[in-house]
């Protein structure tokens, strides 16, 4: 037992490991098989430098890893994201929805219009099949399929698009609050989109409570993981950003915005500012030392 406990930090390194695996070996024959077939799309030009070449080859590479890997670990999260996901009502504006393995979860005669920000526009074709088998249609104006990003700086591109300050019901952020530049201000945002009593739904990965696995997630994140996958960073202090809003969590003692709620979940001391209820926690199958902890919740707008 000892043994085990000493080494469950190392063997928590599982997780990511597998996941990096995996994505070198689905997404690099057919990245370099595209490469081959469009060479010229690739050349650096004045119009298009050689970092803007770079940001579309890693949108690429993370499209042919996520078309693979978000099917294959939804299993795992449905009994958490579908009683999460059948909350959400009338407009709903999901943040980065990637292949769209989450549509299936809405109730389709609870959400009258379904609106996906994914910049990424890679995924499109499979949001847009996805979220028609769901019984979603551009047709009928009850989906609609931004290629904007979901950051605090596309704020101008989706007010054009429409989506402005108390317009929407229903904000669901899974597994994209890892991957948007400046989070804390994005999530600010979010909140600021939602009508009165409006609802944000989350289901994230954060950084660990644990110093050791902590430590393990900023070196992974800075030296590979934000490369492989599209941005994304193992070790934000996401719920502390939801709750308490973008200056929540600059002291070192605010790691995942649980140490804001009350032992049933509740923030009662936020209530009346940003939130009028808030309810934030782990899921069931929480692993102390993993590298992807996650939390999950709900919180309505005041």
């Amino acid at each position: 037992m000892a043994l085990l406990e000493w080494t469950a930090p190392y063997r928590a390194l599982a997780a990511p490991l597998m996941f990096l695996t995996f994505s070198l070996v689905v997404a690099l024959p057919p990245l370099f098989l595209h490469i081959l077939l469009h060479p010229l799309t690739y050349l650096p030009s004045p119009s298009r430098p050689a970092s803007y070449q770079f940001a579309a080859l890693r949108s690429k590479f993370f499209y042919y890893s996520w078309r693979y890997l978000s099917p294959l670990a939804d299993p795992n999260d449905a009994p958490k994201k579908r009683p999460l996901l059948a909350q959400a009502r009338g407009t709903v504006l999901e943040v980065g929805p990637g292949v769209g393995d989450n549509i299936k979860y809405y109730n389709r005669s609870s959400v009258d219009r379904l609106i996906l920000v994914e910049p990424n526009v890679n995924m499109h074709p499979d949001l847009l099949k996805k979220a028609n088998a769901a019984g979603f249609s551009v047709d009928d104006s009850s989906l609609q399929l931004l290629g904007c990003g979901g950051a605090a700086s596309d704020e101008t591109a989706l007010a054009a698009a429409g989506v402005t300050f108390d317009s929407v019901d229903t904000v669901a952020a899974i597994h994209v609050l890892c991957g948007i530049p400046q989070p804390a201000h994005a999530i600010e945002m979010y909140r600021r989109f939602l009508k009165k009593g409006g609802l944000l739904l989350f289901y994230e990965h954060v950084r660990s409570e644990e110093s050791i696995t902590a430590y393990m997630q900023s070196f992974i994140t800075r030296w590979i993981w934000t490369q492989t996958a599209d941005g994304c960073c193992l070790d934000r202090p996401t719920g502390a950003w939801i709750l308490g809003g973008p200056d929540a969590a600059k002291g070192e003692a605010l790691v995942t915005g649980l140490e804001m709620v009350n032992e049933a979940g509740k923030a009662d001391g936020l209530v009346g500012r940003r939130w009028s209820k808030v309810e934030i926690k782990r899921p069931a199958d929480h692993q102390r030392f993993s590298c992807i902890p996650h939390i999950m919740g709900w919180a309505v707008k005041a």
